[in-house]
């Protein structure tokens, strides 16, 4: 069974691969968590903080335009990324045990649909 606290730092990873220079330190203080990977070449800052079961991620690259704002309120989790630049929304949305995310990069035209219903994952390019 995939944790949706398992999926969303992946997500925010895997959509911060296309940069070469990241730093990450990720910080376990008990049930606190604290991931800060600094890009100064992009200039991205991502700031992940787990305050017991809320969880705020907020991505902010002043470079590509590149803004990510994650809340979890109990069991529920909102990530909206929206890049003004190459025209990339990404928002997933997890209602329970339900992911559902969909990056949509007009530039380049992709389209990519992963769902988490239960601990089965579906990716749709």
């Amino acid at each position: 069974i995939v944790s949706p606290l398992d999926i969303v730092p992946r997500i925010i990873a895997s959509l911060l691969d296309i940069w070469s220079h990241i730093i990450v330190h990720p910080l376990d203080t008990g049930s606190h968590i604290i991931v800060h990977p600094l890009d100064t070449g992009s200039h991205i800052i991502v700031h992940l903080l787990d305050t017991g079961s809320h969880i705020i991620v907020h991505s902010l690259a002043t470079g590509s335009h590149i803004i990510v704002h994650s809340l979890a309120t109990g069991s529920h989790i909102i990530v909206h990324t929206l890049d003004t630049g190459s025209h990339i929304i990404v928002h997933p949305l997890d209602t329970g045990s339900h992911i559902i995310v969909h990056p949509l990069d007009t530039g380049s035209h992709i389209i990519v649909h992963p769902l988490d219903t239960g601990s089965h994952i579906i990716v749709h390019p």
